[in-house]
């Protein structure tokens, strides 16, 4: 739930949890939140963030498992954010200008081939300790392959001030 304008906290069975410091400067852009739901297709928690018009909003998800947030940008009616979001079976759905949009698990939209865009974000991370030096030589990502796809990184040494791009990967099989 949404306790202050840019902190999103969930509860944990007695006391509120804070758990959106990953996505408190999305929050500063989208700072209404209209709708929250849980898929239990995916594990997550997901909170329908717009700007203050309601011209353009996120769906924010929060991985009940594995403690981190992942930012959707989903399709959305002509100038409108996102009026309504609730559970739909074991995913979710949501309203955007009077249009219903219904969660894919097939990780494409509308049935074309056009993969969803996601954006993951953590918090800093300080493996040689504050002002440490070291080298860090692999990162290991793992995911679900659905179809032939690029995958993009960007890496922030400053706190986020500044990202260097990572070398883009092309994926067009599992073999």
């Amino acid at each position: 739930f949404q306790l202050d304008s840019n902190k999103l906290y969930r509860l944990n069975g007695t006391t509120p949890e804070w758990v959106g410091a990953d996505v408190q400067d999305t929050l500063v852009s989208y700072p209404d939140v209209s709708g929250t739901a849980r898929s239990r297709a995916d594990g997550g928690a997901a909170f329908a963030a717009q700007n203050t018009g309601g011209t353009d909003a996120r769906i924010l998800v929060y991985d009940l498992e594995r403690g981190t947030w992942l930012e959707d940008v989903p399709p959305l009616t002509a100038s409108s954010g996102i009026a309504a979001l609730c559970t739909y079976g074991r995913t979710m759905a949501y309203c955007s200008g009077g249009a219903v949009f219904i969660q894919s698990e097939t990780g494409y939209t509308f049935g074309t081939a056009t993969p969803i865009v996601a954006q993951l974000v953590t918090n800093p991370l300080y493996p040689f300790g504050l002002g440490g030096y070291g080298l860090i030589l692999e990162a290991l990502l793992s995911f679900e392959f659905r179809g032939a796809c690029d995958l993009a990184a960007r890496v922030s040494y400053d706190d986020g001030a500044t990202y260097t791009t990572l070398p883009t990967f092309t994926l067009t099989g599992t073999a």
